[in-house]
């Protein structure tokens, strides 16, 4: 919050242009499929053995 409100004038106007920029050239269904198509790349680790007999 200090950040934001101690930032230059210049620093604002950079900031605002950049968001306006990616607000412009997206939409939330963009956005979404970047997001659920970034998710379907992460690998996961193996949390349960199936050959654990633990759970018996």
């Amino acid at each position: 919050m200090h950040q934001a409100l101690t930032m230059s004038a210049a620093e604002r106007t950079r900031r605002m242009k950049r968001m306006r920029a990616t607000v412009h050239h997206g939409n939330v269904y963009q956005w979404a499929a970047r997001i659920l198509g970034h998710l379907l790349h992460v690998d996961l680790p193996d949390t349960a053995d199936v050959s654990d007999n633990s759970l018996d």
